[in-house]
């Protein structure tokens, strides 16, 4: 199938990932800001003609004249739309250009669009991780806890919290991987997941909007025990509490419940096993690239679902 992808670059994006796993398989062109060959006030119809599908990210605060899909001819016009997002300009946008799919990071928000689209459908399709970079390269374990993530912005509350308990106590060592505001990412990509394999136990945090982050998936994924905030949105159909991690509802918590994970090394390498099963099982790029070419009728329920389950 042929796919243009309408998103500007973005570093580290997890829809960097949903595209290049696209791209296994069909014919996908990225378009946008950043992009190899894009060429500023080109109508996106003249890039889409011949296209099976659009996906489009984010558009409506762009304000670029190429997120208008008036006048394309492809079978669907896809947008990403995220709860932490404002609502009302999302849908309006979406029924402006006649979207006929949205796809919802929050599953929460399904609801509310579906009724503000009656005409389109309207479905969740959860972040995912690219197992090509996380998984256990069986680094020696060199920390007791790490933590990762951007501090000081008001998407990320809960992180700050944490990571000031964390520092606090001087029973285990902390490998501290936080960065402040806009400041790049000290570890990115096979060093990331590196360094989360060195630690016994992570810390994941979700955003202000309770979604399931990348980190959920990422720090099983790379064979280290996970802790983390009890997040919204579909979390328990994802990730199940007390089998592929350990959860807290409050920061002040959250030193007690790593030292006791800590303390024994028979229950943590149980939720370590469990956890890097289950990610790798049910949570990579691939996966979400079977949900959506299920729902754009590519791919066969029964089929989606074998891919799913193994």
């Amino acid at each position: 199938m042929r796919i243009v992808g309408a998103v500007p670059t973005y570093a580290d994006s997890p829809l960097d990932g949903l595209w290049i796993e696209l791209a296994q398989h069909h014919d996908v062109t990225l378009w946008g800001e950043g992009r190899p060959g894009y060429r500023r006030h080109t109508p996106l119809r003249e890039l889409a003609t011949d296209a099976d599908l659009v996906l489009l990210a984010d558009p409506v605060s762009k304000g670029s004249e190429w997120w208008d899909t008036r006048g394309v001819r492809a079978r669907v016009a896809t947008v990403f739309v995220d709860s932490c997002y404002d609502f009302g300009s999302r849908a309006a946008w979406a029924t402006r250009q006649g979207v006929g799919l949205v796809l919802l990071r929050a599953k929460d928000d399904v609801a509310k669009y579906q009724a503000a689209l009656p005409h389109a459908q309207v479905a969740w399709l959860p972040f995912g991780f690219d197992p090509r970079v996380f998984d256990d390269m069986g680094e020696p374990k060199r920390h007791d806890v790490a933590l990762f993530g951007h501090l000081g912005s008001h998407t990320y509350p809960v992180r700050e919290r944490v990571r000031a308990a964390l520092l606090s106590q001087e029973s285990f060592s902390v490998f501290d991987g936080c960065v402040r505001g806009d400041e790049p990412p000290r570890l990115t990509g096979w060093a990331y997941a590196r360094e989360i394999g060195r630690a016994r136990v992570a810390v994941a945090t979700s955003n202000v909007h309770g979604h399931v982050v990348q980190k959920y998936y990422e720090i099983p994924a790379c064979g280290t025990a996970l802790v983390a905030e009890r997040a919204r949105h579909g979390f328990g159909e994802l990730l199940a509490p007390g089998v592929h991690l350990e959860v807290f509802d409050d920061p002040a918590s959250v030193v007690d419940v790593v030292g006791r994970l800590l303390d024994d090394d028979a229950r943590r390498a149980e939720l370590t096993h469990a956890g890097y099963r289950h990610v790798h099982a049910h949570h990579t790029n691939a996966h979400r690239v079977a949900m959506l070419e299920t729902l754009l009728g590519w791919r066969h329920p029964a089929e989606a679902s074998r891919h799913t389950h193994s």
